[in-house]
């Protein structure tokens, strides 16, 4: 599955794949604590509003940080 990565940022890194429907967003935080920023969470609204045009419908938020993950999904951070 061929994919594009797009940004030259944490904030503005995002993967699409041709042809998807679909697309999980993941990105992992340095400092080692998953715990979205908000820029993470403004990220997630503006690409799910600009997917949801395209027909693409985002699943997920995956933040990974030393040993653990935070899916901004299960945080209630993606209710439309």
């Amino acid at each position: 599955m061929a994919g594009y990565f797009l940004g030259k940022t944490r904030e503005e890194m995002v993967v699409l794949s041709l042809a998807s429907t679909t697309v999980i967003i993941v990105h992992n935080h340095p400092s080692g604590d998953p715990k979205p920023s908000t820029m993470d969470i403004k990220l997630t609204r503006d690409v799910m509003a600009a997917s949801k045009v395209l027909g693409i419908d985002v699943k997920d938020h995956v933040v990974i940080g030393v040993g653990s993950y935070i899916s901004l999904r299960r945080e209630g951070h993606m209710a439309q």
